[in-house]
C-alpha cells in the first residue's frame, strides 16, 4: 500500500473513532445531570426530602443529624418545633394508657426502665424517653415504681416520650420578651455540645441585626455554663462588648459532677479557640480547658453575682438587677440552668465539690455514701432514686421527728425503703459539717457523730427558674419531644 493510501485509510478510522465517542460523551452528561428523563423540582424533592440547616441555611437531608456543610447538631432544631400542648385539653385518645416523662421531674433512676417488661422505655442523655411506643401494653408498671412522678400515663395520643417546660422561644431563640433569649439547658437542650452551639448560634444570628451603640453594652450573659461562656466567647471573637454574670462559679454545674465522669464525647468548636476534641474526656480536663479558654480569651465574668430582675429600662435598654449593682444592655441573653437558685447550706465545708443541690441523674451516682438533707418531696424523689441505684449507702437527715408535708405516694415508697433497710432515716438532726471523707451531724441530744460521706445533696428548698422567668415576663409552655421522628423544619 501507498503512502497516500496509508494516510487515507488513517484518516477515515480517525473520523470513525471521533463519531463513536460523541453518543457516549453525552450519555455520561446525561448520567451526571439525572439521565436521559430529567425530573422536575418535584420529583427531586421526592427522592431526598431536605429541611434548612438553623446555622447556615444549607439544605441538609431530613434524616441527617449533623448540617452536611457546617456540622451543627440538626436536633437542635426538635424542641422549638415540637408542639406546645395544654394539660387537661382534648387529645386523641389511645387504645390503652400510654407513658409520657416530664423531663423536668425525671432524675434518670432507672426504675421505669428496669420495670418495664416490653422494653418501651431507656434511658437517654440521663433521661428516661419512650423509644418503643409500639410494644406498650398498658401494664402500667413503669408509673407506679417512678419516684418522681416523672413517668405519666395518659390515654393522648401521638407517641411523645418527653414532657418538659421551656420558654416560649423562636427560631433565633428570642422569647416574648424582645431583646431578651434563652438558650442551652434553659431550653430544654442539656447535653453539653448542644449548649455550646446554641451559644454561638444565637450570636450569629444576632450578628446579622444588631447594631453597635457607643458607650452601650452589647450583651449581657446571664450564667457561666457552656452556653453562656460559648455565647460570651463569640460575641468577643465578632467585637461585640458583652458581660457574662454568674450565681455561682464558672461553669458550676460540670463541677458537680462525679469527679473523673465523661461529661463530653464528641468534637465541637469553641469561639475564639478552635475545636475542642477531647474524646471521651473527663469533667476535670473540660474545666481545665475551659479555664484556659477563658483566660486567654479575656472575657469578663462576674462570679458569684446573682441576677434578681430583668426589665425595659426608660432608655429603652434591658436592665439587669443583681444582687450586688445593676446594668444596663441592648440585649440580655439567658444562659441559665433549670435547677433555679437553691437554698444553700451555711456549714463547714458547704463548698467542697462534693455538695449539690440537685439531682438531675440518679445513675450517675453509684457504689457510693451519700447524704440526703431535707424533708420535702425532692429530697424523699432524690433519695429513692439514689437507694435504687447499685451499692449506694443512703443516709437521709431531716431536722424534725416525722415528715409533715410529703405526697401520700412519696411517703409510703420512703417508710417502705427505710422498713426494707435500703435508707437509713435520722429523723431531728441536722448537718453541722461537710469533710471530704465523711460528715458530721447532730442529733436532737447534741451529739455529734461522723459518718463516711462521698456526696452530699442539700435539697432543702430554693427559687424555681420558671418563677424568676416569669417575673422577667417570659411566657412558659409545655411541649411534647418526640422520638425518632425527624422534623420537617420550613424555610
Amino acid at each position: 500500500m501507498s503512502m497516500e493510501g496509508f494516510l487515507v485509510w488513517l484518516g477515515i478510522f480517525l473520523a470513525l473513532a471521533l463519531l463513536a465517542t460523541i453518543p457516549v460523551h453525552f450519555h455520561l452528561k446525561g448520567l451526571g445531570e439525572g439521565g436521559p428523563a430529567r425530573p422536575g423540582p418535584a420529583a427531586r424533592t421526592e427522592r431526598r426530602a431536605t429541611r434548612p440547616c438553623p446555622q447556615c441555611a444549607h439544605l441538609t437531608g431530613l434524616e441527617s443529624a449533623f448540617c452536611e456543610k457546617c456540622g451543627v447538631p440538626m436536633m437542635l432544631w426538635q424542641l422549638k418545633l415540637s408542639r406546645e400542648v395544654k394539660t387537661g385539653g382534648e387529645t386523641k385518645k389511645a387504645s390503652h394508657p400510654v407513658p409520657i416523662i416530664d423531663q423536668d421531674v425525671c432524675i434518670g433512676c432507672s426504675a421505669c426502665v428496669n420495670a418495664c417488661a416490653e422494653s418501651v422505655l431507656q434511658i437517654v442523655a440521663g433521661k428516661s424517653a419512650v423509644t418503643n411506643l409500639a410494644a406498650c401494653t398498658g401494664a402500667a408498671a413503669c408509673a407506679e415504681v417512678c419516684p418522681t412522678g416523672a413517668c405519666q400515663l395518659t390515654t393522648g395520643g401521638g407517641g411523645a416520650a418527653r414532657r418538659v417546660e421551656v420558654p416560649r422561644i423562636g427560631a433565633d431563640f428570642e422569647t416574648n420578651v424582645k431583646g431578651l433569649y434563652a438558650v442551652g439547658e434553659l431550653g430544654g437542650l442539656g447535653l453539653i455540645k448542644n449548649a455550646v452551639n446554641e451559644g454561638q448560634m444565637v450570636i450569629e444570628g444576632l450578628k446579622r441585626k444588631h447594631r453597635r451603640r457607643e458607650g452601650v453594652l452589647d450583651f449581657i450573659i446571664v450564667g457561666a455554663g457552656p452556653a453562656g461562656l460559648s455565647a460570651g466567647l463569640a460575641a468577643k471573637e465578632a467585637g461585640f462588648e458583652a458581660l457574662l454574670l454568674e450565681q455561682g462559679g464558672f461553669a458550676d454545674t460540670i463541677r458537680r459532677f462525679p469527679n473523673k465522669k465523661v461529661v463530653m464525647a464528641e468534637p465541637v468548636r469553641v469561639p475564639m479557640y478552635g475545636s475542642l476534641w477531647i474524646s471521651d474526656a473527663p469533667k476535670e480536663t473540660l474545666l481545665s480547658v475551659w479555664q484556659t479558654i477563658i483566660e486567654s480569651a479575656g472575657i469578663d465574668i462576674h462570679e458569684n453575682e446573682q441576677v434578681t430582675g430583668v426589665a425595659r429600662s426608660e432608655s429603652a435598654l434591658l436592665r439587669v438587677t443583681t444582687n450586688k449593682s445593676s446594668y444596663e444592655a441592648q440585649r440580655v441573653i439567658l444562659a441559665i440552668g433549670k435547677r433555679g437558685t437553691p437554698r444553700r447550706l451555711e456549714v463547714e465545708g458547704a463548698a467542697l465539690p462534693k455538695v449539690m443541690y440537685s439531682l438531675t441523674d440518679a445513675a450517675q451516682y453509684q457504689r457510693s455514701k451519700i447524704l440526703v438533707v431535707g424533708g420535702g418531696d425532692s429530697a424523699a424523689e432524690a433519695t429513692l432514686g439514689l437507694s435504687a441505684q447499685p451499692g449506694n449507702e443512703v443516709l437521709l437527715s431531716y431536722r424534725k421527728k416525722a415528715f409533715e408535708r410529703l405526697k401520700d405516694k412519696n411517703r409510703k415508697a420512703l417508710d417502705e425503703a427505710i422498713a426494707a433497710g435500703k435508707v437509713r432515716f435520722l429523723p431531728a438532726s441536722s448537718l453541722v459539717a461537710v469533710r471530704p471523707k465523711e460528715v458530721v451531724l447532730q442529733s436532737e441530744g447534741g451529739g455529734l457523730t461522723p459518718f463516711p460521706n462521698d456526696y452530699v445533696f442539700a435539697l432543702i428548698g430554693g427559687t424555681s427558674p420558671n418563677l424568676l422567668l416569669s417575673k422577667f415576663g417570659v411566657e412558659i409552655v409545655t411541649k411534647e419531644l418526640m422520638m425518632n421522628e425527624p422534623q420537617r423544619i420550613p424555610a
